[in-house]
């Protein structure tokens, strides 16, 4: 088989079924001596596979980690900018963040790849988005050093910011690298299946929790996103008001999160913000008619101001002693 694929640059350049050249394929698994034979037989160093998750032979070596193949192919004159395919297509740098492998990413580099180059339509990635995604420190610090824009915009279909793309892997110390290096928190998601920084570190099966300094501003649907989802992430600085009017602190008191309610005044929030005018309530109502007791110590602790009545609704007798018992106002109410 092999002798007749390097029989002639025809045979060289023909494509299998998923239309991957036997080049391509032989930089994907990275046997250089295959790469060699079809390359002296006449095969396209820069022949693209297809337009649905595509890869050069350079991107396919880069993209699997194989720092020989790579090497082989930048000597035979393989294009190290070649665009990646339009469907979760990568550059070789892309590819190369992607996998983590720093001697590629600085081989490539040096040879002048495009650091910012724009990612595919769809599931797109540029280098910095994927060593972000991917968790790989060293190379967002080196592609960082080498210019990488930290707010490049996520491809239009699935993509990510860099920030958006830690946060939703859990990496916080990438968060934290690139919130220094000037990430802005509130960039726009991507058109289609985008998800915003803090909504993808809601969704992050891997808990991501983002501090930022104070003043900063958040999505305020980041806490129903993340209670949509089940997820049991912590937001530092969510001090807005949620979109149906409760704060991330009267939410936490109702439904008996005491690790976050913890949280979430050691971050400053006001245990005694005014409930929401339709069906509010203070985080204190909110543990009384939960019959939260540990919640209801730590806000009180905290100076939170008595009240009986979410107490009393509650029927819970226990509580309503123990609210009238801390000298609770027995003619204030929750909202209506």
């Amino acid at each position: 088989m092999m002798k007749w694929l390097t029989s002639t640059p025809a045979q060289s350049n023909a494509r299998n079924r998923d239309e991957w050249a036997a080049l391509q394929v032989a930089s994907r698994i990275g046997n250089v001596d295959i790469i060699s034979r079809l390359l002296n037989s006449g095969a396209d160093i820069n022949v693209w596979s297809s337009r649905h998750n595509g890869r050069t032979a350079l991107q396919a070596a880069a993209g699997n980690g194989h720092v020989a193949a790579v090497n082989l192919l930048l000597e035979r004159g393989a294009d190290v900018n070649a665009p990646p395919s339009e469907k979760s297509g990568r550059t070789a740098l892309q590819a190369a963040s992607e996998t983590g492998i720093m001697e590629i990413v600085d081989q490539l580099l040096k040879l002048n790849a495009n650091v910012n180059s724009d990612p595919s339509v769809f599931d797109g990635r540029t280098a910095l988005q994927a060593a972000a995604e991917s968790g790989h420190r060293d190379i967002v610090t080196h592609l960082l050093e080498r210019g990488a824009d930290v707010n490049a915009s996520p491809s239009d279909n699935s993509g990510r910011t860099a920030l958006q793309a830690a946060a939703g892997s859990g990496f916080l110390e990438i968060v934290d690298q690139l919130w220094r290096s000037g990430a802005d928190i509130n960039a726009p998601p991507a058109s289609q299946n985008g998800r915003t920084a803090l909504q993808a570190a809601a969704e992050s099966e891997l808990g991501a929790v983002i501090t930022v300094p104070d003043g900063s501003t958040f999505e305020r649907t980041a806490l129903d996103y993340a209670k949509l989802n089940s997820h049991d992430n912590i937001v530092d600085r969510l001090h807005a008001y949620r979109r149906h009017g409760w704060t991330a602190l009267q939410l936490a008191a109702r439904d008996g999160r005491l690790d976050i309610v913890d949280r979430l005044l050691e971050a400053g929030f006001d245990v005694n913000a005014e409930a929401f005018e339709q069906d509010g309530r203070t985080a204190l109502q909110a543990a009384f008619e939960g019959a939260h007791w540990g919640i209801i110590d730590r806000l009180l602790a905290a100076k939170a101001d008595i009240n009986a009545e979410a107490a009393a609704e509650s029927g819970n007798l226990d509580l309503i002693n123990k609210a009238l018992g801390l000298g609770a106002d027995v003619n204030n109410r929750p909202s209506p």
